[in-house]
């Protein structure tokens, strides 16, 4: 009452949505195999521009001493010898309903501001606002939070990564989320970014063969020589000894498919009968480069654009796909902007329900006569949201409806069989997921079944019931659902 009497009232405000948003923080575990599968394909391997040259490339998806978000972690040791951390877990469910309780109450939520943000949700007093907090965001732990603070203030994103100690994700994440909107456009920023992590070229000589030949740059005229750069990698593993290489029956279908099998030397020291003569091989090199090396000098311009092209898409596909609101649920895991799923029409193409319109219990369609009991059977809807947590214990599943936060109770089997990670061990023995759970942080997904109360859902269906229990949304197009059933054996 002193706060609220004595202060502006969005400091009241602000106290609330912290005391909504808070809660009992429960522990989680984080597979250590999985953060070293995430460091193993981190794929930059050039050098960053905006980082210490010293800085490992490898990061991986969690700060080394810390949990996820920056919790504090511990480490335990199963029965089988394999480690696994033990993180103070975020309630996301909770986070979100508090920010939409909130804002239906007309106070504005703010992105995270680098230079103004707090630890946690602060009153913005000059725009009578709440700033999200710097801690709530994906990747930032309490040291980096406390670093970001102390090195205050900040001009731009240069003076900002001069001060601070960022890793790629992190920086990623603060751009996603908004904390750097005060110095430019937040997409323009990323751009610029990913820009400068992506490995650009600065010119194209034939040194760049490899990625001209990757890039599908080189035209079928200079076949030949494209084959010879690509047998040069693989000749040079096979040294024989100082003066020769050993000609396996690889090499020796390249000569015989694509040069001249005279220019090998006959030896008994190779079960083919050949070796080749290092300096013989060098001169064909040669040969080959001066022919494709006019093509490369004269396109130089156009072949550096069309690189540098491909590098910032990759990067750019597997970090920055989606929409502003996407990036958003990516990085804070709410939406301070419109919703992902807002636009998509009810009655389209896949039809689905507003939660906020089913009735609060499942309405009968019919009474069945089975065994010689009356069953009733209900009218089945189907709803959309975007996946805050899952609790497996529980076997519930908590989504962001346009509507607002709405728990999904998943009975029986059926969780597991959605909730399943598919996974396969590669060649290198290591195991790599092919698919992550349909119940993933941020995943778009629409559930068959009945409401059941004020903010819950009950996952169910008939066997005459003409849809998935659970389907993936890959996307929105023209309002229109673009679905992807995920484990149609159960159904």
């Amino acid at each position: 009452m002193n706060l609220a009497y004595k202060y502006p009232i969005i400091f009241w405000n602000t106290a609330c949505l912290i005391s909504d948003a808070g809660g009992e923080e429960e522990e989680e575990e984080i597979d250590e195999e999985a953060i070293e599968e995430d460091k193993a394909e981190e794929p930059y391997s050039e050098e960053m521009p905006w980082f210490d040259e010293d800085e490992d490339e490898e990061e991986s998806s969690y700060d080394e001493d810390d949990g996820e978000n920056g919790w504090p972690a511990t480490i335990v040791v199963t029965k089988e010898g394999k480690k696994k951390k033990k993180a103070k877990a975020t309630n996301y469910g909770k986070i979100a309903t508090a920010i939409g309780k909130i804002t239906s109450a007309g106070i504005k939520i703010e992105p995270p501001d680098i230079n103004k943000s707090s630890y946690t949700f602060a009153p913005d007093i000059e725009n009578n606002a709440i700033l999200y907090g710097l801690s709530g965001i994906t990747r930032i732990g309490e040291d980096l939070v406390k670093s970001i603070m102390k090195n205050r203030p900040y001009s731009g994103i240069e003076d900002f990564l001069q001060k601070v100690k960022v890793n790629k994700p992190q920086m990623i994440n603060l751009i996603k989320c908004g904390a750097f909107d005060g110095f430019d456009d937040r997409f323009e920023i990323m751009q610029e970014y990913v820009n400068s992590i992506s490995g650009a070229k600065k010119r194209i000589t034939l040194q760049n063969m490899a990625s001209l030949i990757e890039y599908g740059l080189i035209p079928d005229e200079y076949d030949l020589q494209r084959r010879c750069f690509n047998f040069n990698k693989y000749i040079k593993k096979k040294e024989l000894d100082k003066s020769y290489y050993e000609i396996d029956e690889v090499s020796l279908n390249f000569f015989n498919n694509y040069l001249s099998l005279d220019d090998l030397t006959p030896t008994t020291e190779t079960e083919t009968g050949f070796k080749l003569s290092k300096i013989t091989w060098d001169n064909i090199y040669k040969a080959q480069q001066k022919i494709i090396r006019p093509f490369v000098q004269k396109n130089a311009d156009k072949l550096l654009d069309a690189v540098n092209a491909r590098l910032t898409s990759e990067v750019w596909d597997k970090y920055c796909k989606g929409s502003i609101s996407k990036w958003e649920m990516d990085s804070i895991s709410c939406y301070i902007s419109e919703h992902e799923l807002a636009d998509a029409n009810p009655n389209g193409a896949v039809k689905f329900d507003l939660y906020g319109n089913l009735d609060e219990e499942p309405q009968i369609d019919y009474i069945a006569n089975i065994k010689g009991k009356s069953v009733p059977i209900y009218y089945i809807n189907r709803i959309i949201g975007t996946v805050l947590d899952r609790d497996k214990s529980k076997k519930t599943v908590t989504i962001l409806t346009t509507d607002g936060v709405v728990t999904v109770k998943i009975y029986g089997g059926v969780f597991q069989v959605y909730d399943k990670q598919i996974s396969e061990r590669g060649a290198d023995g290591k195991k790599h997921v092919l698919e992550k759970s349909a119940f993933s942080r941020g995943n778009k997904i629409i559930i068959t079944g009945v409401r059941s109360g004020e903010t819950e859902f009950l996952c169910k269906k008939y066997k005459k019931t003409p849809f998935h229990r659970v389907e993936l949304i890959e996307d929105v197009v023209d309002g229109n659902l673009i679905t992807r059933a995920r484990n149609e054996e159960e159904d």
